[in-house]
């Protein structure tokens, strides 16, 4: 029996999500780790070792979202180690999204993880997160939540032994105890606290390659491990420095986003720090930049502080600086909260130029075939976008707006026994009507053209992103 969330919600190939999570938590102190080359992780799906539940959903007015609690409890009889994420495998309709997604697993589903305080979830132990659902204001039929992550088994693990010390400039003395207090992370993720002694053991997979001590607001250290072997026992002393910026696993949202893409007609951009799904309150921006593969923009100067604690400016401010810019955007954001804990991330984002509108066609060789809740999936050549639609009895799918790119479609249904494939690559460059034929394999043989794409008629919907309306955009 399946262990997948699955049900009703309600009346968004690059890295895998693992290592992103890992990657934006190595700040400063951890460079050197970096350079030295930690490898990505391996998740799997662990789904058959959890049980998923949920609360029942309610309406978000501030965001246009279902919201709902989701609470995974570990099963099985082995640790599980984090990053765990819980995936939002389908959804019915497809164009559901989750709205507080922490990026993408490997295939492009959206992924929200889970917190977990020391970095593992025990046999038994349970953890809980917030789940907010973009539904475009369509019901939501159907869902279906997945776990990724990995087991800590024995033969694939090591004992760790962690000590922390100052740096002698410090205190003027060798080997001196930081004492009790001082977060551990390896590898980029949080393990627990160093005890009165200065000291943490504890169970990581042998592949582990640093380990980094750090205490806020500006004292941290990183060590690299050695080759670890399965059941071995290393002791490791990290020694600690001031001036360093510690990372917190602060999250950077972009509110006005939707599945990774910003309307050029935004009436703001808005920069939310979040942890473990709670907002911070900022108190200072250190830098806001923009970047992308040909160059770098200060931006620090349009952005400011808000009396909610967000980093925000007008939209048109916005578009005036990134005036010219395509294709795939990273915003950096650096700043301190109101305690003086120092905040790094950074969020992708991709400009909507263009309304996308496709109209499946029925195959030749059956040309009754039911056109209707097909799932038909587009994704950007360029960028890690990726976006999910069924078609309506018509057999027309209706996209968000798309950035401007080359966009490759997929999608497949079955009848009498025969599979009819959807294939297609168009070029967005305007307002675009792809005309896709589903071909079976007498199709196939024949050779039937698969895509063809014209201008879309000026009467054509346009769906856009309504920030504040709790119905979600109108198709």
């Amino acid at each position: 029996m399946s262990n997948r969330r699955s049900g009703a919600f309600g009346i968004q190939d690059r890295l895998s999500w693992t290592w992103r999570v890992l990657a934006t938590r190595l700040t400063a102190v951890l460079l050197l780790a970096v350079m030295h080359g930690i490898a990505p992780a391996q998740t799997e799906d662990l789904t058959g070792a959890v049980r998923i539940a949920q609360t029942p959903p309610v309406p978000n007015p501030r965001t246009g979202t279902i919201d709902a609690t989701f609470t995974v409890t570990n099963t099985s009889p082995h640790t599980l180690l984090g990053p765990l994420g819980l995936v939002l495998e389908s959804a019915s309709p497809a164009s559901v999204a989750l709205y507080n997604s922490h990026g993408r697993i490997r295939g492009g589903a959206d992924v929200v993880e889970l917190p977990l305080p020391v970095g593992t979830l025990a046999p038994g132990a349970s953890v809980s997160v917030p789940v907010q659902l973009l539904t475009y204001g369509q019901p939501v039929r159907n869902t279906v939540f997945a776990v990724h992550g990995r087991r800590l088994l024995p033969a694939q693990s090591a004992r760790l032994v962690v000590a922390a010390v100052f740096w002698e400039g410090i205190t003027g003395k060798q080997n001196i105890s930081v004492g009790g207090g001082w977060e551990v992370l390896v590898d980029g993720a949080r393990r627990g606290v160093t005890n009165p002694d200065g000291r943490l053991e504890m169970v990581v997979p042998i592949e582990s390659t640093g380990v980094a001590v750090q205490r806020r607001p500006n004292n941290a250290g990183v060590e690299l491990l050695p080759k670890l072997a399965a059941g071995s026992v290393t002791s490791v002393k990290v020694i600690v420095d001031e001036g360093k910026s510690p990372g917190f696993g602060s999250l950077l949202r972009l509110q006005e986003s939707r599945q990774g893409v910003l309307a050029r007609d935004a009436a703001a951009v808005t920069l939310r720090v979040f942890k473990d799904e709670r907002a911070i309150r900022l108190a200072e921006v250190n830098h806001v930049d923009v970047s992308d593969r040909r160059d770098q923009l200060d931006l620090k100067g349009v952005f400011s502080i808000q009396p909610d604690g967000s980093v925000a400016t007008s939209g048109a401010a916005f578009m005036k600086a990134m005036a010219g810019r395509t294709g795939p955007q990273e915003i950096i954001l650096g700043a301190t909260d109101q305690s003086g804990d120092f905040h790094f991330d950074s969020v992708h984002f991709q400009f909507a130029d263009h309304r996308l509108r496709v109209q499946l066609v029925a195959p030749p060789s059956n040309p009754g075939l039911k056109l209707s809740d097909l799932r038909i999936t587009a994704r950007m050549r360029e960028g890690d976008l990726r976006f999910l639609a069924e078609s309506d009895s018509d057999g027309v799918v209706v996209f968000p707006d798309m950035p401007a790119g080359v966009l490759h479609f997929s999608g497949r249904t079955r009848e009498g026994g025969l599979q009819y494939n959807v294939t297609g690559i168009a070029e967005i460059a305007r307002d675009t009507l792809v005309r896709l034929t589903l071909r079976g394999p007498a199709d196939i043989q024949a050779m039937v053209q698969s895509t063809v794409v014209e201008a879309l008629p000026a009467e054509a919907p346009r769906r856009a992103a309504a920030i504040n309306d709790p119905t979600g955009p109108k198709r």
